[in-house]
């Protein structure tokens, strides 16, 4: 059984499940692919609202869809946190965690790379205790020259999620299965926003990555869910 450690399945939150119907939906077609556990990550903008806010939503939203009873329960709670200035000092931002953990989910900016974002995350390592996860580090690679995304691969204590999507393209997966072989902490997830273009995609996940680690997916698989078992 997997992990989807990146999901936007919660109602009404974000650009992700426009209604409760698309979210048990999406719930539904992940638990057919395999998936026990679900993080549900939805976009937080320190820019837009306070983390106290973004979290009463995020209740009333996780309580209107248990009350519909998902196929799957074990819903995990979490953040995709955009990278802002100043996002380390935002108050509460340890709060939008993985629950039960101080693993937190950051989305670097759709620019070029600056070393503040850099300082940024680390701060947020430094003076929070907090291990941050970057989010689809993949997606990276069509904005980030070689050194500016080096940059970012030598960060010190951070883990890499990586979208599933990069198993449509060889390039990307190539670029995944060279992070795996360096040994970087990585980490994966379907970013489902519905039930169509971006829809739950946990099978291609499994279906490439049998292929290509053939004898070691299931150890693989155990390692890669590891970061969940002692929250």
């Amino acid at each position: 059984m997997y992990t989807d450690y990146h999901s936007h399945i919660l109602p009404d939150m974000d650009d992700g499940a426009k209604d409760l119907n698309t979210s048990v939906k999406m719930i539904e077609m992940l638990k057919n692919q395999g998936v026990d556990t679900v993080v549900s990550t939805s976009h937080y903008y320190a820019h837009k609202e306070s983390t106290a806010n973004f979290i009463e939503r995020r209740k009333n939203s996780f309580d209107s869809l248990m009350s519909e009873k998902p196929a799957l329960e074990n819903i995990i709670l979490g953040a995709e946190v955009a990278i802002e200035r100043g996002i380390s000092e935002k108050k509460g931002l340890e709060k939008l965690c993985i629950e039960g953990t101080k693993y937190i989910l950051l989305e670097l900016p759709y620019s070029s790379y600056s070393g503040w974002m850099g300082e940024e995350i680390t701060n947020i390592q430094l003076d929070l205790g907090l291990t941050p996860i970057i989010a689809h580090i993949n997606r990276y690679t069509n904005i980030y020259n070689s050194d500016q995304l080096d940059e970012v691969l030598s960060l010190p204590g951070v883990i890499f999620q990586i979208n599933n999507e990069v198993f449509y393209s060889w390039l990307k997966t190539r670029f995944t299965m060279n992070l795996l072989k360096q040994g970087y902490p990585l980490v994966f997830g379907s970013d489902t926003h519905n039930t169509e273009e971006r829809r739950p995609n946990i099978d291609i996940f499994e279906k490439t990555l049998k292929k290509k680690l053939k004898k070691d997916f299931d150890s693989f698989v155990k390692d890669y869910c590891s970061i969940l078992k002692n929250r």
